[in-house]
């Protein structure tokens, strides 16, 4: 699912969103009216430079010297061809989309596929207008004659380019193939030479021909050619190839094993005239190998082959993508190898790939579901009496859910204990409108693009079976369709679909197990921090880089994780042409304000060979809709460019993108993270049967206390990391949890109430258990696992199986009833009451308990609105000087819902204290202003400390030892820090006379410095009154003025 990554967006959207669009002459036709009257025969090479719509600067590639600044990757080169297309004025020239296309096709493991484009093209001299070799009237160009005689205005020069098909190759012996179909030229050379930059040095090469290298080591490898043009003159041209010497990239899987065998699948039924069609790869236990004993099957999620290169193809074979069994289990490798031993100790691991997984998920349930089958086929010829493990992730999980429900409905047995569903969007996965809409400006501004033979033909080929599949339809919350408009119909559709299905139940009588684990508890990015922002003058190879390499866009077009293409250097390259005259405004941002995507594009020619003509070639703003919950800003789990933990199958894309900025000082912003799978959509909360609202996105949600119905998780458990995280990624504890969910255990509430249900966990041979209590004057359990609560206290539930005569028992301890409460309370700037138990061998299983509280005024008749919260609970503000009498409200809850009799406290939340002098402002904290003079000694100024006569309980406060100071602190107001501590020789008790000159530093002098007019913030002092605890009982703020 983490590869479904759309790269366009609406323009269009209801009453809510709109974008602006500013309209420009059609490029082409201005340059046809432009030039319709220069007789085209009399072009030298049938090609003229300023006719051209330039996506590439020739002047950098013109073959004359090799520098850092023309090196030509795969875009170059297509911009070469595209440019050399555009600048023909004759009908006879090629079309760049085939040539790329043939490149393409050509493609095949351990070769390099090298695409020439060697052209003499021509230009209009600099000084043509001034001399009088051309007439310009009415905004056209003429051609001149003199005396009868033409007037060449034309001068001649060369363009030089080639690349491969792929900028990471695999391998240590490479063919480099020079196909006829690709090596496009007007020229003959006398002798071209390519240098492999294997130490071998310029070897001559021809169309056609096959050229072998070998590399010893990895590395970004430096590939030049040479071309003799004349005796005088030759051309040059160079780029840039990344080799993984003997599968580098999976070196560090070299430790995991290959599957046992493989064998590829089709789906038995169509679905909508579709067969699907999947691989399964079976890895025995390393106790039992030759047959099947346990099987743990995985179903991969979102995997299209389309994105694999030959720099990534695993165990040689492009149809396991770019997720296979080997990649699953080296995360287990490098984050919990215990377990991963474990696992393929105790375990047979199969994986399920998917070979198209851009069908409809339905389609592919149907081929998961024919999996199944024929893995129960083999179980049964091996003698595997042991019920399925099916672990999904992402995209999986709705493709096994779906698949193992069909089977039910159609009494097909799929025997199946559990199914895992791992970071599974049961109600939608979540891309940014801010990069959707960015992207499809892209898309938009292409489409204006009328440029003859160079127009842009549609792009559907090339992305739509991705970006148009029935799969993102159906998964994404926010579809754009192909025309640019929301269009949710399909997800809608699907989620009504899956939400009636429900999940499945289990067969012969056999209740499995549901379990979800969602990758994202907190809000994974900055909301003020724009996905992307680039401003600045670029040349198109830098602009197109600066898009791609934005290692979020990297990260979702790319490599492991790409949508729209196989490499680095990726299908955005194509999308923005440029060159030094070129500017760019660019911004893909979450909502927070303002539009939430903003493009300009202006494109600078020297027309008339002097003066720069300046066009806006497109404009596209974007806003957020009214009324859409932010899902941005939401917790969930994020996807990112890399992750650490993978082996590395690339360029360094963040030194590459840093290194661009620094050359160019453009103004560049962006983040490197998207939230993906929202929390609920991984938690199924509501199971898609009401409508939730933000609050429900927003909420922190318990392993151990699941929210009650109907916003409940169907789950019969589930795992949730504590931060956002990685999508699909493993933490050790998750897998300990997964291995512990897979496990024959008591499954019930650690702390039982009378009726409780115990049943005992991945009991696959359905077992008869007898349950015992181990002591029945506290409960009983009949042989159902139902309890039966008599009183209070702490048990350990045995469950006992008899099978051929072996006899196993697994055993759970639980306390039976609440424990017992006390509410007390202390005062410590504010009042804070606290629930505590008084049990001591309670304590272990006061994790299974959630605390509620609520509180209203004394003697109000209002019902109570309960909260979750801590073992604690803290009034905040200023407590007032009148008496306020509360009463605070106190309950636990279990995991299972059930609730303890409410125990109360009532307390007065008054101030003890007050100051009996004149004050602006009176309560908890007090604000006291003293006013100096000069005729005053400074040493009579005083505070008098008296009890609050409003206080309901006066005796409380003369004899409760929380009340009692016996101690005072002066601290800074403005930074908190002590000024002085004074210790009492005995409580305060009724009165207290308090000095200032005891309590405050140098307050002679602090007084002569105010009557002198120096006023600051050390006049203000705060006055900390603590008990015998070190509690504080009362607060007062002391500020001196003249």
């Amino acid at each position: 699912m983490k590869k479904i990554i759309l790269f366009i967006s609406l323009y269009l959207f209801s009453f809510h969103v709109y974008s602006i669009t500013e309209e420009t002459q059609d490029i082409r036709q201005w340059l046809e009216k432009m030039f319709e009257h220069l007789d085209k025969s009399k072009v030298p090479q049938g090609l003229l430079r300023d006719y051209a719509f330039e996506m590439a600067d020739l002047d950098i590639y013109n073959g004359k010297e090799l520098n850092d600044s023309n090196y030509v990757n795969k875009i170059a080169f297509e911009n070469l061809l595209r440019t050399i297309s555009s600048a023909s004025v004759t009908p006879d020239t090629f079309d760049p989309e085939d040539i790329l296309h043939k490149q393409n096709m050509m493609n095949q493991p351990n070769c390099g596929i090298i695409g020439i484009v060697l052209y003499q093209y021509s230009y209009i001299k600099a000084n043509a207008l001034s001399d009088n070799l051309i007439k310009y009237e009415n905004g056209q160009v003429y051609d001149n004659t003199i005396n009868g005689v033409w007037q060449n205005p034309y001068d001649t020069e060369y363009t030089f380019g080639f690349s491969a098909q792929d900028t990471i190759l695999q391998g240590s012996i490479f063919n480099y193939i020079f196909p006829d179909e690709i090596w496009k030229s007007n020229q003959t050379p006398r002798a071209v030479y390519f240098d492999a930059g294997d130490g071998k040095g310029y070897q001559q090469i021809a169309k056609g021909q096959t050229l072998q290298a070998f590399y010893s080591t990895s590395g970004v490898k430096h590939l030049k050619m040479k071309a003799e043009i004349s005796n005088n003159t030759s051309l040059y041209a160079h780029s840039l190839i990344k080799i993984l010497v003997d599968g580098t990239h999976t070196r560090s899987m070299a430790k995991i094993p290959n599957p046992d065998f493989t064998e590829d699948i089709i789906a038995e039924e169509d679905y909508n005239g579709v067969k699907a069609q999947g691989r399964i790869s079976y890895l025995y236990s390393s106790k039992n190998k030759g047959k099947l004993t346990r099987p743990f099957i995985i179903i991969e999620g979102f995997d299209p082959l389309e994105l694999v290169s030959n720099a990534n193809i695993q165990m040689n074979d492009r149809k396991y993508g770019l997720n296979s069994i080997k990649t699953f289990l080296y995360y287990w490798y490098n984050i919990n190898y215990n377990k991963y031993m474990s696992l393929l100790t105790e375990y047979d691991v199969i994986y399920i790939d998917i070979f198209d997984s851009k069908l409809s998920i339905q389609a592919n349930a149907k081929m998961f579901e024919r999996a199944i089958e024929i893995i129960n086929q083999r179980k049964r010829i091996d003698g595997c009496t042991e019920k399925n493990i099916v672990f999904a992730q992402s995209m999986g999980g709705l493709i096994a859910r779906y698949g193992l429900k069909e089977m039910e409905s159609n009494n097909k047995k799929h025997e199946t204990s559990v199914l895992f569903c791992h970071d599974t969007p049961h109600l939608g996965a979540h891309i940014p409108l801010g990069l959707l809409h960015g992207i499809h400006g892209i898309f938009k501004f292409y489409s204006k693009l009328s440029l003859r033979r160079l127009k842009i033909k549609d792009l559907q080929p090339m992305i739509g079976p991705v970006l148009y599949s029935d799969a993102a339809k159906q998964m994404l919350i926010n579809y754009v369709d192909e025309n640019g408009y929301l269009n949710n119909s399909c997800h809608e559709v699907w989620q009504k679909e899956l939400s009636k299905i429900g999940y499945p139940q289990g067969d012969d009588g056999y209740k499995m197990r549901i379990l979800g684990i969602s990758n994202g508890q907190t809000v994974p990015i900055e909301q003020q921090k724009p996905y992307l922002y680039v401003n600045g003058k670029m040349s198109l190879r830098t602009l197109t880089d600066i898009i791609l390499q934005y290692p979020l866009l990297s990260g979702l077009v790319s490599g492991v994780s790409g949508i729209l293409t196989k490499d680095w250097q990726t299908f955005l390259l194509n999308l923005l042409p440029g060159s030094s005259t070129y500017k760019l405004y660019f911004e893909a941002r979450p909502p927070f304000r303002g539009p939430v995507c903003d493009i300009s594009l202006r494109y600078v020619k020297k027309y008339l060979w002097t003066i720069p003509i300046k066009r806006t070639i497109f404009s596209h703003t974007s806003y957020f809709p009214e009324n859409m919950i932010p899902y941005d800003n939401m917790p969930g789990s994020y996807y990112q460019l890399e992750k650490k933990d993978l082996p590395k199958n690339d360029f360094d894309p963040l030194s590459k993108w840093a290194k661009i900025f620094i050359e160019l000082g453009c103004d560049v912003k962006y983040s490197d993270k998207i939230m993906f799978i929202p929390s609920v959509s991984a938690l199924d909360l509501g199971e898609g049967k009401v409508k939730l609202n933000q609050s429900d996105y927003e909420k922190i949600y318990y392993m151990d206390f699941p929210p009650e119905y109907p916003r409940h998780i169907p789950f019969d458990a589930y795992y949730i990391t504590n931060q956002s995280t990685y999508h699909t990624s493993f933490e050790t504890s998750m897998i300990n949890w997964i291995f512990e969910q897979m496990k024959i255990n008591i499954d019930g509430p650690s702390i039982a109430q009378d009726g409780s249900q115990y049943n005992l966990r991945n009991n696959t041979y359905n077992q008869t258990v007898n349950w015992k209590s181990s002591d029945e004057s506290i409960a009983t359990i009949d042989n159902s696992g139902k309890l039966k609560m008599l009183k209070h206290g702490i048990i350990t539930i045995s469950a006992i199986c008899n099978q051929n005569n072996i006899i196993t028992k697994y055993y759970k301890r639980v306390m039976v009833g609440f424990p017992a409460y006390v509410l007390d309370w202390h005062l410590d700037k504010s009042y804070i009451i606290k629930a505590k138990c008084i049990e001591e061998n309670a304590k272990p299983f006061l994790k299974y308990l959630q605390y509620e509280w609520a509180k209203k005024d004394y003697n109000s008749t209002t019902g109570l609105s309960w909260e979750i919260g801590a073992d604690s609970l803290q009034e905040t503000g200023a407590a007032p000087v009148t008496s306020q009498r509360k009463t605070y409200y106190f309950r636990v809850r279990t995991t299972e819902g059930k609730r303890s009799t409410p125990q109360f406290l009532t307390l007065d939340i008054s101030s003890p204290y007050k100051i009996d002098y004149p004050l602006s402002q009176l309560g908890n904290p007090a604000l006291v202003r003293i006013r100096i003079n000069k005729q005053d000694n400074p040493r009579n100024y005083c505070l008098q400390l008296i009890y609050n006569p409003n206080y309901f309980d006066q005796e409380a406060l003369k004899n409760d030892e929380r009340f009692r100071i016996t101690s005072v602190t002066t601290k800074y107001l403005y930074n908190g820090s002590d000024v002085q501590h004074t210790q009492f020789d005995s409580p305060i008790k009724d009165k207290k006379q308090l000095y200032l000159y005891e309590l405050w530093p140098n307050f002679e002098n602090t007084c002569n410095q105010i009557l002198q007019g120096h006023t600051t913030f050390a006049n203000t002092r705060q006055v900390l009154f603590k008990n015998n605890e070190g509690q504080i009982v009362y607060v007062v703020i002391v500020t001196l003025y003249k």
